[in-house]
């Protein structure tokens, strides 16, 4: 299983512990490698054909992949990783897609 980022999981959202969405407590491994800032993995499942705008639990990826990377930067002061930002980004996530609370990743509703 790939390490935890700096700040650990997000206490929002539930945990992943295998790759069956079937049930509705857990992630799809795109939004569990954003979690845990698997870069490569996130990069593999987009690469074969994830799409980039996929929503669990009311969050995009994007959208997801800023909340885990802003709450990284404000609990361990450690410089803004936008590493899954950037992969997302490349791969075609949409920056204008909202959240289903209709933030979208520019803050607008």
């Amino acid at each position: 299983m790939p390490a935890e980022g700096p700040a650990g999981p997000s206490p929002s959202l539930p945990r992943v512990t295998d790759t069956d969405t079937s049930d509705e407590s857990q992630w799809t491994p795109a939004h569990e490698a954003v979690e845990t800032s698997d870069y490569e993995a996130l990069t593999v499942l987009l690469a074969s054909g994830t799409d980039p705008n996929e929503r669990c639990f009311g969050h995009t990826l994007l959208t997801h992949a800023l909340d885990v990377e802003g709450d990284s930067h404000l609990q361990t002061g450690y410089p803004w990783n936008t590493a899954a930002t950037a992969v997302l980004l490349a791969y075609g996530a949409d920056p204008q897609l909202p959240a289903d609370d209709g933030q979208t990743p520019h803050g607008a509703r």
